[in-house]
């Protein structure tokens, strides 16, 4: 794991998890809005972006993670924002609330659910993109103009890496059962979870509502998986700082 950090840092400290794939620059167009108010943390996960790492599970990022806040003294956060698979890892971050606090949590398309047979379709994906290398390139393609431009050097890394070897990453790695993340319940109304109505996961609302009553969930018509996000660009740094706001 590499960790990257900008702003002053001095300012409120915003930890940033980018989603599977990904890179921290993903989430640069955020930073843009938001650095000259708060300090920005934003690690490359294992295995992602120039780590040569193995990608092992949720809760060991998470654990990592934690360990660096506490060893650079940062116990308070003023926002968490998770993305897909980030936002699992987010929400490992948060349950260590007896080393830190966390004000606010923004969740976008929350892979919180592990559905049966999953292993073996993650499989069948990864086989495939051995095969043809440049399956990612064509998700990336869909994307906004500032988007493609992140994509661009990250496709170039994963490439060559996947011509090497291929890490092979199971649903129960990514998972969490939330009925064991030890979220203070006081503090479940600072928690906003955003979601498509075309993803897949919306199916986690259920236990999201059953275990964080207070938590807010919102469903965004017409988008797939963390596809609100990417139509929306830079203006979504604008949604968390209103979801900041709404916290205070």
């Amino acid at each position: 794991m590499k960790i990257y950090e900008y702003g002053n840092q001095n300012k409120s400290k915003i930890l940033l998890i980018h989603g599977m794939w990904m890179t921290h620059e993903m989430m640069l167009p955020y930073v843009d809005q938001l650095m000259d108010d708060y300090h920005i943390i934003a690690p490359d996960l294992t295995g992602h972006g120039n780590d040569k790492g193995r990608f092992e599970s949720a809760q060991k990022e998470a654990a990592e993670i934690t360990d660096w806040l506490m060893q650079n003294q940062m116990k308070e956060l003023a926002l968490v924002f998770g993305v897909s698979l980030g936002s699992v890892i987010a929400m490992n971050v948060i349950s260590h609330e007896e080393l830190l606090h966390t004000h606010c949590a923004v969740m976008e398309g929350a892979s919180l659910t592990c559905f049966y047979g999953v292993e073996w379709l993650f499989r069948a994906m990864f086989r495939e993109m051995k095969k043809r290398p440049e399956t990612i390139a064509n998700l990336y393609a869909s994307m906004q103009d500032w988007m493609q431009m992140y994509s661009r050097s990250f496709w170039t890394r994963w490439r060559i890496r996947i011509k090497r070897s291929f890490s092979i990453w199971y649903m129960p790695a990514i998972a969490i059962r939330l009925k064991n993340a030890r979220f203070r319940r006081s503090c479940s109304d600072t928690y906003f979870f955003e979601f498509g109505n075309r993803d897949s996961h919306l199916v986690c609302q259920k236990a999201i509502r059953k275990y964080y009553p207070e938590a807010k969930i919102t469903t965004r018509k017409g988008y797939g998986h963390c596809g609100y996000m990417f139509a929306h660009g830079k203006d979504y740094a604008a949604l968390l700082r209103s979801y900041m706001e709404k916290e205070k």
